[in-house]
């Protein structure tokens, strides 16, 4: 299983090449195309890979995952079937419940600013303006006129707090809370999202369910 939209750069044509000797699944493709978020300037096949962040599209991966593994071994494919459905019903309920949460936030609140611009599913699904310093990757650059045009942001907005990654190096959203100070307006660091990665494994910020759960608490407590 890879995720691919090109999450895994060249790694993706080596896992499209062993797919004709393996069983291999790129979860992406279990998304409709008109269902996938467009990367402006970037081509007219590049999309945002982050998926995940929105739970009603995870819900269609894990049906083509329990497809997939149903094909693969048919003599469990009752079992995999039942076991797909009660997790689907699981998202279901993790969907309800973050809709749930956001809508203690209000309306003008809702700009979830981050290091790297990995959150647009999760802006598109749950009302959220989201942005970031340093685009798509957790590799891209960022320099001074992505800072003042984030500080303008919060300082035109009022924003009350800004977020770091798992994944990334907190210094940029170090120097966008030091620059809205300087232009008198002071925003805090609400917490730690993951991005890229999930927690430590064995833990429930491990699991996916975790992972979003987590996300959401987070930003919920800061930005309501």
């Amino acid at each position: 299983l890879y995720n691919g939209i090109h999450l895994e750069g060249k790694m993706g044509e080596v896992l499209e090449k062993l797919a004709r000797r393996k069983p291999v699944l790129s979860l992406g493709k279990a998304i409709p195309p008109e269902k996938l978020l467009h990367l402006s300037g970037e081509g007219e096949a590049a999309y945002d890979p982050h998926i995940w962040f929105d739970v009603s599209l995870w819900q269609r991966v894990a049906e083509a995952i329990g497809q997939k593994l149903a094909a693969m071994l048919p003599d469990k494919q009752m079992e995999i079937h039942a076991n797909t459905t009660a997790y689907v019903a699981r998202l279901r309920e993790l969907e309800s419940h973050i809709h749930g949460r956001v809508a203690e936030v209000p309306q003008e609140h809702r700009i979830l600013l981050t290091a790297h611009d990995a959150f647009g599913y999760f802006g598109r699904a749950y009302g959220f303006r989201v942005m970031g310093l340093q685009g798509i990757s957790t590799v891209g650059e960022y320099g001074l006129g992505d800072i003042r045009r984030v500080v303008h942001t919060i300082t035109q907005n009022r924003i009350k707090a800004v977020f770091v990654e798992s994944s990334v190096s907190p210094r940029a959203i170090e120097a966008v809370v030091e620059g809205a100070k300087q232009r008198g307006h002071l925003v805090r660091i609400g917490g730690h999202l993951f991005s890229d990665a999930m927690g430590q494994p064995g833990t429930s910020k491990g699991t996916y369910m975790g992972m979003m759960r987590h996300n959401v608490y987070t930003i919920v407590q800061a930005l309501k």
